[in-house]
C-alpha cells in the first residue's frame, strides 16, 4: 500500500503543504466519514480551521506506512 500511496501522491500538488478530508479519502481510497473517525480519534492529525479540517500531507505519508 506505501508504493500506491507515493505513486498518488506525486500527482499532488507539490505546493500544497495539507489537503482536506476529501483529498485525503481519495488518496486513501475510504469515505470522508472514516477519515474523521480516524481524526476524531486522535490516530490521524488535523487542524480545525474554521469548519475546515486540514491534515499535513506528511502526516497521511506517516499514517499509511503505520497502518501496514
Amino acid at each position: 500500500m506505501k508504493e500506491d500511496f507515493e505513486e498518488i501522491f506525486a500527482y499532488q500538488d507539490d505546493r500544497k503543504a495539507t489537503v482536506d478530508v476529501r483529498e485525503a479519502a481519495e488518496i486513501l481510497g475510504l469515505h470522508p466519514n472514516t477519515v474523521y473517525k480516524y481524526i476524531r480519534s486522535r490516530q490521524l492529525p488535523a487542524l480545525h480551521i474554521g469548519r475546515r479540517w486540514l491534515i499535513a500531507k506528511g502526516a497521511l505519508y506517516r499514517f499509511v506506512c503505520g497502518r501496514e
